[in-house]
């Protein structure tokens, strides 16, 4: 992740993450790795038919 975010920065490209809000256990994790809530917006998950998660 960290060599990830260098070459972002390097290039001037900005790192951003998605992740579930019912996933705190990642949020705490990137919060730690200095990330912060940005912006939260709604997410529509579909699957076909006959499959699940």
């Amino acid at each position: 992740m960290l060599k990830l975010i260098r070459r972002h920065m390097v290039r001037g490209q900005i790192t951003f993450l998605h992740v579930m809000g019912e996933n705190k256990a990642a949020q705490r994790l990137y919060e730690r790795m200095g990330f912060r809530v940005y912006r939260e917006v709604p997410v529509r998950i579909l699957l076909r038919r006959g499959l699940t998660v």
